[in-house]
């Protein structure tokens, strides 16, 4: 309402000056008139509307001055500063904080208005315009008389939040809430930052008007993720000339390193499927997963599920546990798998996700029943080509294993794994053009793959999977668990033999690793 009576007012007196003063006078009021009536049909920008509301304001005694007189003419500036108030606070609703720095800080539209109406205020003098330096010291006081309201409305900590805590698996997904709550008088416009790209918030802007705020928070936390989150908050005042900036810390991070977590699963998979007297084997995956096991030889015991034929009854622990067990069967030669696992990486990071993807990788096959045989290697020497043996005693294996991870700062930067098939097709086309160029192009690939083919040879990847594959019977599964750096050439030839001899070989996924294409077409 006020804002209304207010805008009626500087139309009136827009009008006035426009009738009763004279020109250039006149002529100026004229076209704040226009740019009044085009503002109620379209509505300007919350930043040129604010621009064009002090522009007029400023203006406006002096249109009235032949009329009313100076200084008189400078105070008719008063009734029309609700429209300034109005003008301010809708700037504020969108307006971004100024760069982050701890505590209270002026933002940049007041250090932009002040500069303004300082100016003006300088010119007025130089001028000999009094009326118009009158109207920019109104203006200024006007400006200090909200400042200082701001200060003494809301306190140097203007935000409380709630506490809470979580436990997430590193490299795991997770979301927590908590609830902001402004402290001061006002209603402050709050701007949220997270300074870590694991870290997500929703929303990141509100208005907190008295009432609380859930805000969301999705993370995704690495290994060496800090234990208190910090956030990064702005507070905005409703006008948008101070913000108050302070670190909220809502939640206690538990992260659970990736190795850690595999190793509880496998420990615990081994002590469910001991055997001992009167125990079951009871194997984790669905029947749907594991699919029916039907052939001769004795596989295990598990308890009794609705659709079991009743011939499969194990009637010798059905007596001795009072509950249903029958017994499994797998044929004879069941398809096996060899996990290949290069356990050197440059940090942490890399070792805790390494370690995860072994483990699982043979927790799975342990799961499945799939007989596994182990090839470990490090970028000096081959440490493992066991061969195929029952899988949860390669599960044991790998747990040790995991131990025997190796950092390392490698010299070399390692680029993408070379397309053998690619190499050698485009050689195949060269050699049928028969043209001069076409053969030297020739030798130079050749060359490439010569080169390629013997630094190969002697690699610990490459005798690590050559041993494995020596003691296992195709048709086999290899699991190739690497970081792709000093393997990486070795890794696509030893795979390329090995697939004509009648292996498949899948690449287990290392967060933040994409593996050649190259390899993984050529494998299927």
């Amino acid at each position: 309402m006020i804002v209304k009576i207010s805008r009626t007012y500087l139309l009136l007196a827009l009008a006035a000056s426009l009738v009763l003063s004279p020109l250039p006078y006149s002529a100026v009021a004229m076209v704040l008139l226009l740019l009044q009536g085009y503002s109620f049909w379209r509505p300007l920008r919350a930043e040129l509307a604010l621009a064009f509301t002090l522009s007029t304001l400023v203006l406006l005694p002096l249109l009235l001055e032949p009329v009313a007189g100076m200084p008189f003419s400078a105070f008719l500036v008063i009734p029309a500063l609700p429209l300034l108030d109005h003008a301010l606070r809708k700037n504020a609703a969108g307006q971004l904080p100024r760069r982050w720095q701890l505590g209270r800080s002026a933002t940049d539209l007041l250090i932009a208005l002040a500069a303004s109406l300082v100016a003006v205020l300088i010119a007025g003098t130089l001028l000999a315009l009094p009326t118009l330096a009158v109207t920019s010291a109104l203006l200024i006081a006007y400006v200090i008389a909200l400042v200082a309201y701001n200060l003494w409305a809301i306190p140097k900590v203007p935000l409380e939040e709630s506490t809470t805590w979580t436990r997430v698996v590193a490299g795991n997904s997770g979301t927590v809430d908590f609830v902001a709550k402004g402290k001061g008088r006002l209603g402050l416009h709050l701007c949220l930052r997270s300074p870590y790209d694991w870290l997500q918030l929703e929303p990141t802007r509100l208005h907190l008007a008295g009432e609380e705020a859930k805000i969301r928070m999705s993370l995704t936390p690495p290994l060496a993720g800090p234990t208190q989150p910090q956030i990064e908050a702005s507070t905005i005042d409703p006008w948008g000339l101070t913000q108050t900036n302070q670190i909220l810390r809502p939640l206690e991070l538990y992260v659970i390193p990736r190795a850690r977590y595999a190793r509880w699963l496998a420990r615990r998979y081994l002590e469910q499927t001991t055997p001992g007297a009167g125990a079951v084997a009871v194997t984790p995956p669905s029947r749907a997963l594991r699919g029916e096991r039907g052939g001769m030889e004795y596989y295990g015991s598990r308890l009794y599920e609705p659709g079991d034929p009743l011939r499969h009854i194990d009637w010798k622990h059905t007596l001795k546990l009072q509950r249903f067990v029958v017994k499994e069967h797998i044929e004879g030669r069941t398809q096996s798998a060899i996990i290949a696992v290069n356990l050197a990486v440059k940090d942490a990071e890399e070792a805790d996700r390494l370690a995860y993807d072994l483990i699982t990788s043979a927790l799975t096959f342990a799961a499945e029943a799939v007989p596994t045989a182990l090839a470990a290697y490090t970028h000096e020497a081959t440490l493992m080509a066991t061969p195929v043996s029952d899988p949860r005693e390669t599960l044991k294996r790998t747990l040790k294993l995991a131990q025997n991870i190796v950092l390392i700062q490698f010299a070399e930067r390692f680029l993408q794994p070379p397309d053998i098939e690619a190499l050698r097709r485009a050689k195949g086309k060269l050699e049928q053009a028969k043209t001069e160029s076409g053969q030297k192009l020739v030798e130079i690939l050749q060359l490439q793959l010569d080169a390629l083919q013997q630094a190969a040879k002697g690699h610990p990847a490459t005798r690590a999977l050559t041993q494995a594959a020596e003691r296992t019977r195709p048709p086999a599964m290899i699991a190739v668990i690497s970081r792709w750096n000093h393997d990486a050439e070795a890794l696509v030839l030893a795979l390329e033999k090995l697939k004509k001899r009648g292996f498949r070989s899948m690449a287990v996924d290392i967060k933040g690793i994409s593996p050649a294409h190259s390899l993984i077409s050529t494998q299927r």
